[in-house]
């Protein structure tokens, strides 16, 4: 017994060592990657690709067309349900023009995903369930069809959210840092958007890039038709420890500034403009060659702004996480420029800094748009004038404040605010007033789409000089695209915005210059934007409103995956069944990043047995009452296998017989998961060492119970 008791133990770790290795090899013969690459059809890239060839082979004189712009879509805490994105993207499917009312789908062209896909992109269990969302293999529960249908009929662009940057800790957010301060989430986002193949799309602009893998960047020097080419490109890239190539200009300023030991002064011009000319001049002829469309303009960082033109309509996504701390370059400089911490958002994603790639890109793109007489439309999905965050707050709504440019100290005893010229230079001010109106151009910029609010809201934003009105912008927010939905919001704080913007202006010598924001329309109700497209302009943009009690989002249960199980025990030989639930599911993500495929489900059964079953005459019926407190749940990409390191078991019959146990455990999917229902049928082993018996009445009750087999059905 004891020998048979040890094979038992040992065998556990082997069969969970077989199941890991049976799911990695089985996850690489039928997994198909939503992004995986130009050859998949249905995939991404594939889409994208043949979106441009379509419009380069059939050329339309005044296409009629639509696009989707859908944000928040992401999971909820502790809960990868996207059942709220999947009745989202049904109604996307079924949308209707509002004006004739006849169906739009096969007009759509394009989905724009404004950010927050996932809840917490720094866990890679969030990618792996919205893969397989994404995928074309059926789940079972994981099954989304109309998440399905858009992800391989319709190209999707996406834009980064704070959400796949966040790395989740209990430290509460500051002005100076959030939790966005790890670079795993756009180190995930960029890998689930196979995003070193995204931008080698000819028909994406992109700046010279600033960092690639090691991988990445062999196959770029392998591509090169010589080793004279070969050497330019080697020569602007240095290996860093993390096996990724970075632009070495931004390193050698990082050096220069540590030896110089350098306080950045106003409107300061940081990087040596004819070595930054050298820099483009030689790679962006290289890059050309490759197959990218990269401007003459160099990304700082591992940045996510792109455009892509369609037309008369140039497209361009920008990266509005504003203080950027995901981004080691980026904080690098920061840390080496301005030695007090509160100095350092003066560098940000929308400052107008020579060390700013994303607003070298967005000027060059905008002047690309401006001598072509085409129409600029940006997205981000930061909104940093909305009725949803207060712009004073300390979080995420100090992004805002950088974006707008509005940084201040309030005198305590004359209570005037004095605002920060540094911060002060932004390009949000080239989108207001210099689009065009001060020249007396056409304006190329008449929208804009950004999200991070989790209802619908729509404003117009008029520029004006000496307060006339020079130029109007219609300014529109999609949110609660399938994720959590807000339930109030504050038209005040959308004044509050306007009155600090103003402030700033008249504050820094602009006081000729104002905002004012009119027409403010909110809906407190999931949707996507519906944008129709004729003759190259914008001519409608609306939302498709979803009611909220139609969005049929899986309802949190106290008890999660109750399941019923049949079971064998030895010896003697005892046969039951037994229904057991998780009462709680927390994920250890927190703990440690390789953690985030474990989850904690303690859980609680009850059952029956039949003890002693081999012996008809004597044998006697008996409950079970268990309680696994240290069951843990390991979740891998098409598979859960569950491990149970310590339960306790209380069975008992008629005349106060009973008997306690310890136990180890582990549950497996029966079928893998080749079918659906595979997923749900489970075989379970354990182990049973009893720890009290009660031998006042049959001493041999349950005596010799040691171990048990069984088969599961989870509900």
């Amino acid at each position: 017994m004891k020998r048979e008791r040890t094979l038992f133990v040992l065998g556990i770790p082997l069969i969970i060592s077989l199941c890991l290795n049976l799911s990695a090899q089985q996850s690489k013969i039928d997994q198909l990657y939503f992004n995986k690459d130009k050859t998949v059809e249905g995939s991404n890239l594939y889409n994208i690709s043949k979106l441009f060839n379509e419009i380069k082979e059939d050329p339309q004189e005044g296409e009629d067309y639509y696009f989707i712009v859908i944000g928040d879509t992401r999971n909820e805490v502790r809960s990868y349900d996207l059942g709220g994105f999947n009745y989202v993207a049904r109604q996307i499917f079924y949308a209707k023009d509002r004006k004739t009312n006849e169906p739009i789908w096969r007009k759509i062209k394009f989905i724009i995903h404004t950010g927050d896909i996932v809840y917490n992109g720094v866990g890679t269990r969030q990618w792996v369930n919205l893969e397989r969302a994404f995928s074309m293999k059926d789940y079972g529960d994981n099954n989304y069809p109309y998440i399905k249908l858009l992800a391989s009929a319709r190209p999707i662009f996406p834009t980064l959210g704070n959400h796949e940057i966040m790395k989740f800790r209990l430290k509460k957010e500051t002005t100076y840092r959030d939790v966005a301060d790890s670079s795993k989430g756009i180190n995930n986002f960029k890998d689930f958007f196979n995003w070193e193949q995204f931008i080698r799309e000819p028909n994406v602009m992109y700046p010279i890039p600033s960092e690639f893998k090691e991988s990445t960047f062999e196959i770029l020097l392998s591509r090169l038709p010589n080793d004279e080419t070969r050497e330019i490109i080697k020569k602007h890239y240095v290996l860093f420890k993390k096996k990724s190539y970075r632009l070495k200009i931004y390193q050698d300023a990082i050096m220069e500034f540590q030896e110089k030991n350098l306080v950045v002064e106003s409107n300061a011009n940081l990087l040596d403009k004819q070595k930054k000319d050298e820099v483009i001049g030689d790679l962006q002829p290289v890059f050309k060659s490759l197959g990218y469309n990269t401007l003459p303009v160099l990304s700082s960082d591992n940045m996510i702004n792109y455009a892509f033109e369609i037309d008369g309509l140039v497209y361009i996504v920008l990266d509005s996480m504003a203080r950027g701390w995901h981004y080691e370059t980026f904080s690098s400089l920061k840390h080496t420029l301005y030695k007090n911490k509160s100095d350092r958002h003066n560098l940000h994603l929308f400052s107008k800094s020579d060390l700013n790639g994303q607003y070298d890109f967005f000027r060059e793109v905008s002047e690309y748009a401006r001598k072509n007489g085409k129409t600029l439309v940006p997205f981000f999905h930061h909104s940093p004038i909305s009725s949803s965050g207060h712009i004073d707050g300390t979080g995420r709504e100090f992004n805002y404040k950088l974006m707008l440019g509005i940084d201040y100290k309030t005198d305590k005893k004359t209570g005037i605010r004095q605002y920060n010229e540094e911060i002060n230079r932004t390009f949000f001010d080239d989108i207001f007033f210099q689009n065009g109106s001060l020249t007396g151009e056409k304006p190329y910029i008449k929208d804009v789409f950004s999200s991070c609010v989790h209802f619908y809201e729509k404003f117009t934003l008029e520029s004006m000089i000496n307060n006339r009105p020079i130029h109007t912008l219609d300014w529109h927010i999609s949110g609660g695209g399938g994720g959590s939905l807000s339930r109030k919001y504050d038209h005040q704080k959308l004044e509050y915005a306007e009155e600090l913007y103003n402030n700033r202006l008249e504050s820094t010598g602009n006081q000729e210059m104002s905002i004012k924001i009119k027409n403010d329309v909110v809906k407190l109700e999931y949707n996507f934007l519906v944008v129709h497209v004729r003759d190259n302009e914008i001519i409608d943009v609306y939302p498709n409103l979803v009611d909220r009690e139609k969005v049929h989002v899986k309802k949190k249960h106290l008890l999660k995956n109750v399941k019923l199980s049949f079971r064998t025990y030895a010896e003697p030989l005892t046969a039951g069944s037994i229904i057991s639930a998780n009462f709680a599911n927390i994920g250890l993500e927190n703990v440690h990043k390789l953690l985030s495929i474990v989850t904690w489900d303690p859980s609680f059964s009850l059952g029956y047995v039949h003890y002693d079953s081999a012996d008809l005459d004597n044998w006697q019926a008996a409950g079970i009452i268990s309680l696994e407190p240290l069951k843990f749940t390991l979740s891998f990409p098409k598979s859960k296998y569950s491990v149970s390191l310590a339960g306790l078991h209380y069975i008992f019959s008629n005349n106060t017989r009973e008997r306690k146990y310890w136990s180890i455990g582990l549950e497996a999917p029966l079928l893998y998961n080749f079918f659906s229902i595979g997923k749900k049928i489970s075989f379970e082993l354990g182990f049973y060492y009893p720890f009290r018996m009660d031998v006042s009445n049959d001493p041999d009750f349950g005596n010799d119970i040691r171990g048990y087999f069984g088969i599961g059905y989870t509900f």
